[in-house]
């Protein structure tokens, strides 16, 4: 018989462990402080240098693809960076043209920290790899280098028909490479991830994909010791194919090594496509630095469990736990660790960065935890980091010391790139950091515009007639260049495009043929107007113009006076010395001012459970 009052006890028992759950979590989490400590100071220095060049997140997206459930407008009401004005789209790649241009005439190592890509097509990839032609670089891969929109993963699609949501349909008009590029990549997913049909041949690029297509530009460049795309160059490791070679790189007349392990998911025991774990992958890379320090280049966007593809999967992930959303938060494999530690085993004795695309905030518990030993190590200097889209700016606590560097999209207002210099001593790094904003040249834009017209893009309706009538304006300034001074037609195409543009702007033209002038539009912009300085220099200004009113739209910047690194530098100093992180992923408020570290005596590292209790992760972030 059960005793008075009994369902009234197993509640209250219920309800005390529950709080005492939260309240485990609220004693391990430190207090947020209302401000950031300021940044230690660093001494003088007579000697020079080591200097590097860190940007992130262009983001090159396929304009002409066909709707995707991301691009709605209550969703980038959300998050502010899921719809970009279409001129920021449109003429993205010469901002990063300008970067590259600009670190080329001060040759340094440069590092890229992720988010080649937005969609997730095979021919985003190629346009960023085709633009860092001649440059010194390495770089890591972000959420959206393999997932589709930054947060999904789906199997290849039926190859004929490209509809509306489907991830082959967004990639449509993106390209797909050449084709001995994507018969060798399609050869790879059949051998190694057992897929009866190839993401590669339809243009949509999985996280197996993008490691390859970015292991082969490596190879190109550094001479490899190992071919990336031949499937004998990897060999099974339990669940993984592994990759794992040697290539070398010039800079001050030094060779300097670089060491590459890559991995993807083998495959399951029958072919299918469903069953491919393309999804499962990552780059790791070791870079050394022309005075013997080296850069660990982590790839943060590591999964050891699928992300969501289906609609119900989705759900359920944000529901239960939206870390699963690669755009929420980071993960670092337990095998992509073992592989980092046995990077750093090979120079131990050796100052080393580790360069990932989330910030640290954004990397998951477990992901956190797995490189406890690499962040805690003596001679760990700094976290480089990318994915947040805010100002440039150091980030960190520990004694009153930043040790994160976070830098800010060359996409995204306000448009940085920085150039880093550091000092290394016994115990301590000074690191000096110049920021440097990427600003428009006024009133060379080749068409006026509102603010008010220039953000109506909420549908993708809307988004893309406002792309059709900005090459109806672009168009139209190109062909009133009639002659040159040798009496010759510059553009004697450009008519025939506008009339095109103009004609399917009409109510009654659907919706395909409307990106399908589009598309031809844009590709006749970039093989033959791309050509002419002077049309380039008025899309570039016309693209920051319109990143500045969408900077002006979400009410940036949200940094506190001082905060953020200026064009004059910022110097601070990091201590070497172990650090014991207390991590704190995926708050709610994604502020650059939020406390991020600690440093208590021993190192502490809260479990899923009690961050799920606590409602720690609140939306889909699409960055």
């Amino acid at each position: 018989m059960r005793a008075p009052g009994g369902r009234s006890v197993v509640w209250l028992r219920a309800s005390a462990a529950i709080a005492l759950v939260i309240s485990y979590g609220a004693c391990l989490s430190p207090p947020r402080p209302a401000i950031r400590p300021p940044r230690a100071p660093a001494e003088s220095h007579t000697e020079s240098p080591e200097a590097f060049w860190v940007f992130a997140d262009p983001q090159l997206n396929n304009v002409a693809g066909a709707s995707t459930r991301s691009r709605t407008k209550m969703l980038d009401d959300r998050a502010v960076h899921a719809i970009r004005p279409p001129t920021v789209d449109l003429w993205s790649g010469h901002l990063l043209s300008a970067v590259v241009q600009h670190m080329k005439e001060t040759p340094l190592p440069v590092f890229f920290l992720g988010d080649a890509a937005n969609t997730s097509c095979t021919g985003e990839m190629v346009r960023f790899l085709g633009a860092m032609e001649g440059l010194p670089w390495f770089g890591v891969l972000g959420n959206h280098d393999g997932y589709y929109m930054g947060n999904l993963t789906f199997a290849a699609d039926a190859l004929e028909n490209p509809a509306d949501f489907t991830w082959q349909g967004a990639c449509e008009y993106a390209g797909t490479g050449s084709p001995l590029l994507v018969s060798k990549l399609a050869r790879l997913e059949d051998e190694l991830l057992g897929q009866q049909h190839s993401n590669a041949a339809q243009g949509t690029m999985t996280k197996a994909v993008a490691v390859w297509m970015f292991l082969d530009d490596l190879n190109r460049r550094t001479g490899l010791s190992r071919d990336p795309l031949d499937p004998g160059s990897w060999t099974l490791d339990g669940d993984y194919w592994v990759f794992d070679a040697r290539g070398a790189y010039v800079m001050a007349g030094r060779s300097l090594t670089v060491r590459a392990i890559a991995a993807v998911g083998a495959s399951a025991t029958r072919k299918s496509d469903t069953f491919s774990r393309s999804w499962q992958a990552y780059l790791l890379q070791d870079v050394e630095l022309p005075r013997g320090d080296h850069a660990i280049l982590l790839d943060t966007s590591d999964y050891e469990g699928r992300p969501p593809s289906s609609r119900f999967s989705q759900l359920l992930t944000t529901v239960l736990n939206k870390c699963k959303f690669p755009g929420v938060c980071g993960r670092v494999s337990r095998h992509q660790a073992a592989k980092a530690r046995e990077l750093h085993r090979e120079h131990g004795s050796t100052r080393f960065f580790l360069m990932g695309h989330h910030d640290w905030q954004s990397i998951s518990v477990i992901g956190a935890s797995n490189l406890k030993d690499l962040m805690s190590d003596e001679n760990f200097m700094t976290y480089i980091s990318g994915h947040m889209h805010y100002p440039t700016t150091t980030v960190g606590f520990g004694a009153g010391e930043q040790w994160e560097l976070n830098v800010a999209s060359i996409t995204d207002w306000p448009m940085q790139f920085a150039r880093v210099a550091y000092w290394a001593g016994h115990g301590y790094v000074d690191i000096n950091v110049r920021s440097l904003p990427i600003t428009p040249t006024p009133g060379t834009c080749a068409y006026s515009t509102e603010s008010r017209e220039e953000m109506d893009y909420g549908t993708v309706e809307k988004y893309v007639l406002r792309s059709l009538t900005i090459y109806e304006h672009m168009l139209g300034y190109a062909t009133s260049l009639r002659c040159d001074s040798g009496a010759q037609e510059r553009y004697p195409q450009a008519e025939q495009y506008l009339d095109e543009v103009r004609r399917v702007a009409q109510p009654s033209v659907d919706d395909k043929e409307r990106r399908r002038v589009l598309a031809s539009a844009i590709e006749y912009d970039r093989v033959v107007l791309g050509l002419d300085p002077d049309i380039v220099r008025r899309e570039t200004d016309c693209a920051l113009w319109a990143s500045h009113l969408e900077g002006a739209k979400n009410k940036y910047p949200r940094m506190k006076l001082g905060d953020e690194i200026g064009s004059s530098g910022a110097l601070f100093r990091v201590r070497t010395n172990p650090f014991r992180p207390v991590h704190r992923p995926a708050l709610s408020s994604r502020k650059p001012d939020d406390a991020r570290w600690a440093v208590p005596s021993q190192p502490r590292f809260l479990p899923d459970l009690v961050l799920r209790s606590r409602g720690a992760v609140k939306r889909l972030d699409t960055r």
